[in-house]
């Protein structure tokens, strides 16, 4: 369905280089790279702990209440999580609220004045009576339910939307009326390609209809955590440094030729390695028990948290690191988790020392290996046990084997999530055109200044992708039994919204996305 059409409110742009994706809008304007700032008021307060802590030794109490959506009741402090807000405007004239920008999801709700729950009480919500191009389409829209128990049910309205200049007339979204949930997100923005038979997403109209000279998102989480930007149609030179590296996602066309459709923007995850004293050691493909791994993919999403991988690999990570205990209790929710002891700043300089860098390995662009390293300090999060002074760190790499989940025969499974604890050493490069995310360094110091461009090849730098790495992947066998996938993916959005959350943005319950959803078209 094609309800939309867009008023881009944008300035004369420049751009290095011709561009990799093609002529610019219609009306012959180029569309200058809209930057949208977010934050994070939970890690704002973290930050205000630590440092109060680690002057008083006393914690002042949370003025946050839980935020269901992003939070569980977790055994250390509930405010330690990785999720970033940004603002978007419903109706006209606009009513502004604070969203969760997912690039796990594909759905876009906000919370509404039809909602009459006490979880609704206090809270902002959008009201479509006050807007002069509000339509009810009286439909009503599957239940969203979460890994928490939480349930979120609503009705499909359109109306104007807009993010920051960009502004989107009709477009379909969800109203959000009955929740069992007492939280404080207003919404979610979903940023991957829905599927065939959902209404198009915002991001997907934008590139439908050209208003994009590069149908690209580039994303980063700026310095201590607390606030972070996503860059709609190009990319922020002064966000990154070297080159992009590119890992395609894995298709899964008809026939086994390794196009659309796509499930997620994600990596097949080929093998581990960690660096530590100069000593680089590939971490064994195979289990405690010898059984062989084979590859799996990992989903790059902004609305997660932590690194969700599969216990074997968690456990060859953290085994070589005396530092960290293994804790399976539950106290820090679900999972296997490491943590170890880091309450004074000595102490956190000392643990980053000895600790291991350690590097995930994807198929790339042209079916060579990618190599994606972190530094100890990037996975390590640093909080306060509630209801005491103890300061401790987390690794963010969590086992959970029940993440698994097969897509279709002989196809990888999906094992890993890799969120923001994951994604913030890097600037990452959201590829809407060819299904692909890129990696480069990210510079996340503050002080410097936006410089928004479109992709070029220049940029790029891997030019323009030719055949999938994964095109000969699939044996006679494979194709014969997966005949007919593309339709079958496509065809089942309510079946797959139903039994699938909007979003993984939980800490400790991270494992939210376990069906199929088709991020790709």
């Amino acid at each position: 369905m094609k309800y939309t059409v867009f008023t881009v409110l944008a300035l004369a742009g420049c751009s290095l280089g011709s561009s990799l994706y093609g002529s610019a809008a219609p009306d012959g304007v180029a569309r200058k790279p809209l930057r949208i700032p977010f934050r994070s008021p939970v890690q704002e307060e973290v930050h205000r702990d630590l440092e109060h802590g680690n002057k008083t030794a006393e914690f002042p109490s949370s003025r946050l209440a839980r935020r269901a959506m992003t939070e569980t009741a977790l055994g250390f402090d509930e405010k330690a999580l990785l999720v970033y807000f940004g603002e978007v405007s419903f109706g006209t004239p606009g009513q502004t609220f604070n969203l969760l920008f997912d690039t796990g999801s594909y759905a876009l709700w906000v919370r509404s004045s039809k909602c009459t729950d006490s979880a609704c009480n206090g809270l902002p919500k959008f009201n479509g009576a006050t807007s002069s191009t509000y339509a009810n389409l009286n439909k009503a829209a599957p239940q969203i339910t979460y890994a928490d128990g939480t349930a979120v049910d609503g009705t499909y309205a359109r109306d104007a939307v807009a993010v920051g200049s960009i502004t989107a007339t009709n477009l379909v979204f969800e109203e959000m009326t009955a929740t069992n949930d007492e939280s404080e997100l207003d919404g979610i923005m979903g940023m991957c390609w829905p599927p065939g038979n959902y209404p198009e997403s915002f991001m997907q109209k934008l590139v439908h209809g050209e208003q994009l000279d590069s149908p690209v998102v580039g994303y980063m989480v700026e310095e201590y955590d607390k606030s972070g930007s996503m860059v709609i149609g190009g990319v922020d030179l002064n966000g990154f440094s070297g080159a992009i590296e590119w890992v395609p996602s894995f298709g899964y066309q008809t026939g086994g030729g390794g196009g659309a459709p796509y499930i997620y923007f994600q990596g097949l995850t080929v093998g581990a390695s960690i660096t530590r004293q100069g000593e680089t050691i590939d971490l064994a493909w195979e289990t405690s028990t010898g059984q062989s791994v084979t590859p799996f993919l990992s989903v790059f999403d902004t609305g997660t948290s932590f690194a969700i991988i599969p216990d074997f690999l968690a456990e060859k990570i953290h085994a070589s690191q005396e530092m960290f205990q293994a804790d399976t209790s539950g106290r820090y929710g679900e999972g296997l988790y490491h943590v170890a002891d880091c309450q004074s700043d000595d102490d956190w300089r000392n643990l980053v020392a000895a600790m291991a860098h350690v590097t995930l390995k994807f198929t790339g662009q042209g079916g060579q290996t990618v190599s994606l390293t972190i530094e100890p300090y990037n996975y390590l999060y640093r909080f306060k046990e509630s209801g005491s002074t103890k300061i401790r760190c987390l690794s963010v790499f969590v086992g959970r084997d029940d993440l698994a989940h097969g897509t279709v025969v002989g196809g990888p499974q999906v094992r890993a999530i890799l969120g923001n604890g994951w994604l913030r050493h890097f600037y990452s490069v959201f590829d809407w055109k060819y299904n692909r995310t890129g990696f480069a360094t990210a510079a996340r110091s503050t002080s410097n200044p936006p410089d928004l461009v479109p992709l070029t090849e220049d940029i790029a730098g891997a030019g323009t992708p030719g055949d999938s790495p994964f095109k000969d992947d699939w044996d006679a066998d494979m194709r014969k039994q997966n005949s007919g996938l593309a339709s079958e993916i496509l065809g089942k959005a309510a079946f797959y919204l139903r039994l699938a959350a909007p979003s993984i943005a939980m800490l400790g319950m991270l494992v939210i996305m376990v069906s199929i959803l088709a991020c790709g078209a």
